[in-house]
């Protein structure tokens, strides 16, 4: 286990602790030092919670899933793409714990050692800036892997007007569909959360606002990029049915035409013994030159309905 003191200001002031990788023992240990619940200590040890909010007496509980930035293009779930940060806040502290190192905690770490936060409304409302902001800063890191996604996407529309697509092109697509929709999923949570951080009856402070507004433009970010790779997949199956109808249109026409002739050829290709046919000297051309006509009506006929055109 890795424990920083990331912010301290002293006793009764503002303290961000920061654990990574405790184990039970060692959580309980921490849990018994800043007086965390062993309800919500358990939930600390949950690996794929999702996001979550409760408020006790004294202590508040968040759960926030942020993007792995080790994730693969592969990964396709919740575990896989997402890590979980439990935050325990107080009065006077915060605790972060989490299971790896996170490249924004480190980030964030590295910022408020010598700069801790605050925003000239005391103890509280220093607290409260650092909750945000390790928020904000984990929703932050959705930013990146939706831009991906849109990038596929687009490379996905070219590629199918521009009849270069590959048959595992839509599996692609298929995936970044659904990483779209996990994340839009962990961003539809996290937004509840950041709702009920606003103490009931009150409106929401600025800072809380400002956490609101950043989520919901990410949301809704990941909800059109969803429903575009939506309305690509219904427009690529859209397109090859309707190659496949042009394919079985050609081959009908082809059919129409053969269909005539191939009765014809089958009439007289029985050789019975009193067909007046078989005798006549211009038998043969004559049918020929009837299959001819024969084929030549069906194509002006075809030609006036429009259905020999592209």
């Amino acid at each position: 286990m890795t424990i920083r003191t990331v912010v301290d200001r002293g006793p009764g002031e503002l303290t961000w602790i920061d654990v990574v990788e405790p184990t039970p023992t060692e959580l309980e240990q921490v849990a018994a030092r800043w007086g965390l619940h062993p309800v919500s200590v358990r939930d600390c040890l949950d690996p794929e919670h999702l996001p979550k909010f409760e408020r006790f007496p004294s202590r508040t509980f968040i759960i926030i899933r942020v993007f792995d930035a080790e994730a693969t293009a592969e990964c396709a779930t919740v575990a896989e793409l997402t890590r979980k940060v439990a935050l325990f806040a107080g009065p006077d502290f915060l605790v972060t714990i989490h299971r790896k190192e996170l490249p924004f905690l480190a980030a964030l770490r590295e910022r408020f050692e010598n700069c801790p936060p605050g925003n000239g409304s005391g103890r509280e409302g220093a607290q409260q800036a650092l909750l945000c902001e390790v928020i904000e800063r984990g929703v932050a890191t959705f930013e990146s892997p939706l831009e991906r996604v849109e990038e596929g996407i687009d490379e996905f529309e070219a590629a199918l007007f521009e009849s270069r697509h590959e048959p595992d092109d839509l599996l692609h697509l298929y995936v970044l569909r659904r990483r779209a929709t996990l994340i839009k999923r962990m961003l539809w949570r996290t937004l509840e959360v950041v709702q009920r951080m606003s103490p009931p009856g009150e409106p929401p402070t600025p800072l809380l606002q400002d956490l609101k507004e950043h989520v919901e433009s990410l949301h809704f970010y990941a909800d059109e990029l969803t429903d575009y790779a939506t309305n690509l997949t219904s427009l690529q199956l859209g397109i090859a049915s309707q190659k496949t109808n042009q394919v079985m249109r050609v081959l009908t026409v082809f059919s129409a035409f053969f269909l005539p002739l191939t009765f014809i050829v089958g009439v007289y290709g029985m050789n019975f013994e009193f067909m007046p046919e078989l005798h006549t000297r211009w038998g043969y051309p004559a049918i020929l030159a009837a299959m001819l006509l024969v084929t030549v009506g069906i194509g002006l006929w075809f030609r006036r309905r429009g259905w020999l055109r592209p």
